[in-house]
């Protein structure tokens, strides 16, 4: 399962690589749902594809019913980190995954975080964002809900080739430029300072 799976190019990426899985997309966004179903096609033979229009804080779903979950570049959209981690426990079977990517800041950028708008009920370009999950908290959120971590990688230098793109694309955005502006150059100068890491972050919940 795919949570705030976009328009579905994560789940079209695994739907071309493996065969006989069960693919599911959640997103909040309906509109962003019909775009997935209409954009995103299985390519392999026994896979199956479906789409739920949901809150991932709050899933629709019964109790272990999934083998992996994913949440890749959204958590910091969601309203709570610490109902998600319940929610993922919750709905995947015994030694079954959760995986996320995120941005991760250094304890020392935090208050600049807010300065820069980047806290919970901000809402410039990229919608509302909490950039504030440290690598220490993300491990007591782990912890509280009973996983083991087993994966963790910085990826951040792999991903400042996007900064230069999205400050071309601002001059296009109208009313948001300026907030588009401001958003990527503190994003992309934390990173490049190495103070806000972006980072694959994977947990396992004990059991066969």
């Amino acid at each position: 399962m795919d949570v705030g799976c976009g328009f579905g190019g994560t789940l079209a990426s695994i739907g071309a690589q493996r065969s006989g899985v069960s693919l599911t997309g959640v997103n909040i966004d309906h509109r962003q749902l019909t775009r997935a179903a209409r954009l995103t096609k299985t390519t392999r033979a026994g896979n199956t594809l479906a789409w739920l229009c949901a809150d991932a804080c709050a899933l629709p779903l019964a109790d272990a019913v999934c083998d992996v979950v994913l949440a890749v570049e959204c958590i910091f959209h969601f309203p709570d980190r610490r109902r998600f981690f319940a929610e993922a426990w919750r709905v995947l079977k015994p030694g079954g995954r959760l995986a996320l990517s995120d941005f991760v800041p250094v304890g020392v950028l935090l208050p600049a975080t807010a300065a820069a708008g980047l806290w919970p009920g901000s809402r410039g370009f990229y919608g509302k964002v909490d950039m504030r999950c440290t690598a220490r908290r993300y491990a007591k959120l782990a912890a509280e809900a009973g996983f083991v971590p087993s994966f963790d990688r910085d990826i951040t230098r792999h991903t400042l080739p996007t900064y230069p793109f999205l400050r071309r694309l601002s001059p296009r955005l109208g009313n948001l430029r300026l907030s588009a502006t401001m958003e990527t150059l503190f994003a992309e100068l934390a990173s490049r300072l190495g103070l806000l890491r972006y980072r694959i972050l994977a947990f396992r919940k004990p059991g066969d």
